[in-house]
């Protein structure tokens, strides 16, 4: 049976003479206190469904996982940015080291080796580049793993 209004009597009373004494409309108009109490104590609170609560909280659902994936994506970008904004003047460094090493080899050592040299050490140094920032993604992953509430996202935004 559902729940009446009347069984809050007790509270309805002081909240309508406060509106009315608040409210600048009802203070202009005035209206009959004990007629507007026993409209309302005459109505029954309506509760909503089960199934039409449950398709509320599924949509709901759906939507809240779209706006977490879009934090996520957007958090993964910045992560992203971010770690590839120093690449420019790393690679300069980089650049600048390996010319180095290479006019240093050239001087001590025979051509031939002197351009092993040089070239064994770009290698090595764009092979530590690539694996750093290969790495990134495989860290992020770790770090959403290391928290068990976060879960893996389908592209259109729904937990799997």
């Amino acid at each position: 049976m559902p729940k009446r209004v009347n069984d809050d009597r007790d509270k309805l009373r002081p909240a309508l003479e406060d509106h009315v004494t608040s409210c600048e409309v009802c203070e202009s108009d005035p209206i009959d206190l004990a007629a507007a109490e026993a409209l309302l104590c005459s109505l029954s609170s309506v509760r909503p469904s089960d199934a039409s609560t449950e398709a509320l909280l599924r949509m709901a659902r759906v939507e809240l996982a779209r706006n977490a994936a879009w934090v996520q994506r957007r958090r993964i970008t910045a992560a992203i940015a971010l770690a590839m904004l120093p690449l420019p003047l790393i690679a300069f460094y980089g650049v600048a080291v390996v010319s180095f090493v290479g006019s240093v080899a050239a001087k001590l050592l025979p051509e031939s080796v002197a351009a092993y040299v040089t070239t064994a050490y770009a290698a090595s140094i764009v092979l530590v580049y690539a694996s750093t920032y290969a790495a990134v993604p495989l860290l992020l992953d770790r770090f959403r793993a290391g928290y068990p509430g976060v879960r893996a996202l389908r592209p259109d935004g729904v937990p799997s």
